[in-house]
């Protein structure tokens, strides 16, 4: 799910190899576009993008990567209630745009709950067989509210791992926000802050979530953070 292919434009920028795999061909098209720009721009690492379905991993990915993989960057999809680009007027009201997946049922932005990390769980699945014995599987992942619920996503990912053959590593909090001098500024999207305004307006005392989690994964039998055999 690499979309636009930043995260590989980035590491190729750092000397890294990197490799994308993205199942919508319309951000497939656009990360090879963002590729080039970076070769064109002299990066010392290299960038292959894949339009594909992660969650066949060992079977789509070079063979020569296979155990050599340091860092499996990602994030699962939260629907079109999250992602998107708004632009807000006063006059012309709300317009949003980049929001629609692809038809068909195989983006897992169109499967429930059970079905996304069923799909995820594959994905995992696959990422680990391709991990050298010191990778981690970094995954960005947030609580989101369906239908008024709040949903533990990173919760039920740390409880997945397991079956995918990984260890928690570490978690972290990243917060969304920016910097306005030596202050920090919520960056919670306007989805975020619409819905829990309807909310509000309704009688229902929600929050708006202003983190991701960031969750650190690494195979069973991997090394320990101090590089110990386990």
């Amino acid at each position: 799910m690499c979309g636009i292919g930043t995260s590989c434009v980035e590491a190729a920028h750092l000397g890294r190899h990197a490799l994308g795999i993205e199942y919508e061909p319309r951000w497939a098209t656009i990360a090879r576009a963002n590729a080039a720009l970076a070769t064109r721009q002299n990066a010392d690492g290299t960038i292959r993008i894949l339009t594909a379905d992660a969650r066949r991993l060992p079977a789509i990915a070079p063979s020569d990567i296979a155990g050599k993989v340091a860092l499996v960057l990602t994030s699962p999809p939260y629907g079109k209630a999250t992602h998107g680009q708004v632009q807000a007027d006063r006059t012309r009201g709300v317009h949003k745009r980049d929001y629609h997946y692809g038809h068909g049922t195989g983006n897992l932005a169109r499967h429930d709950l059970h079905g996304l990390l069923a799909g995820f769980t594959d994905i995992l699945t696959g990422a680990a067989a391709l991990l050298h014995l010191d990778g981690l599987i970094a995954i960005a992942a947030r609580p989101y509210r369906q239908d008024g619920e709040l949903v533990d996503l990173p919760g039920a990912i740390l409880d997945l791992a397991t079956h995918a053959g990984l260890l928690r590593a570490d978690r972290a909090v990243a917060l969304l926000t920016g910097l306005r001098g030596t202050r920090l500024v919520p960056r919670t999207t306007f989805f975020a802050l619409h819905n829990t305004r309807t909310a509000r307006d309704a009688g229902t005392p929600l929050h708006a979530v202003a983190h991701e989690d960031v969750l650190l994964l690494r195979r069973q039998d991997g090394s320990d953070p101090d590089g110990r055999a386990t």
